[in-house]
């Protein structure tokens, strides 16, 4: 079967879950702030959704494991949706941030990956996720068009009523459109690698990137609106002027950032660029507050996209190449958890922070992190090494495949023996003489 028509109906249920949280996020700040929010309000009204789903994600990921993943899925998101309602009828922060909590309680990011990957066959499960991921950043652009436009002219209220049908549309393609996925039970796992998503180093640097990168993410998302609004006087229904043609050029990084990635293996380098991309926005950002210019401050909102549209697309894909096949689900959990980790943190302190010191020296801060982080990626990440895929009878005699140079990774299902090799160290031929 068509690996798009495998993976769009599960892509366009994710897209339109993160499209109804991705909605609300270029106005919630000064929204909050209207309804009187402390620093501290504001940092909750926009990442408290991060805080319940760091909470629930492994209580959900339990269940999945148990019982039909579409049903998980579909309970999610009825209390997305439920959330959602709470914030549209709200005139109180408190009951805000509540909603906001409620939303997050959904906690089915994991739940979704691990369902695409029981969809869609070992050998395209990469490419799906790249599907997947894609879908993100595409809710993400035109959450960014839709949001302060609509936002602006019809209040945020409006938002959330539209992130409540978003969540009511995803359910109704879930139960129709989306098959149950076929659970795969490994009997062979290579025991002297257990734990090893939690011991490898590329992981560990995966796990800080995605919290770092949703931190920053969630951080600009509080103080550009506050920016705009406090320093340089825009109102609330004029921030699409800002979003819309840096979410648009933006999107034009994402195509190139995938392709030299995916397909030409560059994944270390395109993370690296997304890095340079944040620490440019926010050195713009430092040196338009001390000016007090307002188009360097554009330009950082535009390059602050950019970073955000090289890197989403191909985290998750990143992610999985390191991990065993049959610690893939614990590895992509663990990331999803130490991004919604930085969503919230991000959120929480970028309201504190940017009260507290400024755009100038939050900018400086910033600046050193992504510096930090750049160094990081280049004394402790390797790309991937290059690999193809094998797939023979169930084979007995497998487990002799640990001594061969070159093998990444085997295992087995019901039927089949499937094999991960680099072909640069080991040939396809060898190794089917060697299991003879």
């Amino acid at each position: 079967m068509n690996l798009f028509k495998l993976a769009f109906p599960l892509t366009l249920v994710s897209s339109l879950r993160f499209f109804g949280l991705f909605v609300v996020m270029p106005v919630i700040s000064v929204y909050a702030l209207s309804l009187g929010a402390t620093p501290l309000m504001v940092g909750l009204a926009v990442g408290g959704y991060a805080l319940t789903q760091i909470i629930f994600q492994t209580p959900f990921g339990i269940l999945a494991d148990k019982f039909d993943k579409r049903l998980i899925i579909a309970f999610g998101l009825i209390i997305f949706a439920l959330g959602s309602l709470i914030c549209a009828y709200t005139d109180n922060i408190y009951l805000l941030v509540i909603g906001r909590l409620l939303q997050g309680c959904g906690a089915i990011s994991s739940v979704m990956s691990a369902l695409l990957a029981d969809l869609t066959p070992e050998e395209k499960r990469t490419q799906a996720m790249a599907i997947m991921g894609g879908g993100i950043s595409f809710a993400f652009l035109l959450s960014m068009l839709i949001g302060p436009f609509v936002g602006g002219s019809y209040g945020v209220k409006t938002l959330f009523w539209i992130a409540t049908f978003a969540s009511i549309l995803a359910l109704i393609i879930l139960l129709f459109k989306i098959p149950k996925g076929e659970k795969i039970h490994y009997d062979y796992q290579q025991d002297q690698n257990r734990f090893f998503y939690l011991k490898d180093l590329n992981l560990w640097m995966m796990y800080i990137s995605a919290f770092l990168q949703k931190a920053l993410v969630n951080l600009g998302f509080v103080i550009i609106p506050l920016v705009l609004f406090q320093d340089f006087n825009f109102k609330t229904d004029e921030l699409w002027k800002f979003y819309a043609p840096a979410g648009i050029l933006g999107v034009f990084a994402m195509a190139p950032a995938s392709i030299l990635a995916e397909k030409y293996g560059r994944y270390k380098s395109m993370m690296i660029t997304g890095i340079i991309a944040f620490g440019i926005c926010f050195g713009l950002f430092c040196v338009s507050d001390y000016y007090q210019t307002f188009w360097l401050f554009v330009v950082g909102i535009i390059v602050f996209f950019i970073g955000f549209d090289i890197h989403e697309p191909i985290m998750q894909s990143l992610a999985s190449k390191y991990p065993k096949a049959s610690q893939r689900g614990s590895a992509l959990g663990l990331l999803t958890t130490f991004g919604f980790l930085g969503s919230f943190l991000g959120a929480v302190l970028g309201g504190i922070l940017y009260n507290a010191i400024g755009l100038f020296y939050l900018s400086l801060f910033i600046g050193g992190i992504c510096l930090l982080w750049i160094l990081s990626l280049i004394i402790c990440l390797k790309n991937p090494p290059k690999q193809e895929i094998l797939f023979l009878p169930h084979n007995k005699g497998s487990q002799n495949l640990s001594k061969l140079e070159g093998i990444l990774d085997y295992y087995q299902t019901q039927d089949q023996l499937i094999i991960k090799y680099n072909p640069n160290l080991i040939q396809e031929q060898i190794i089917k003489e060697h299991l003879k």
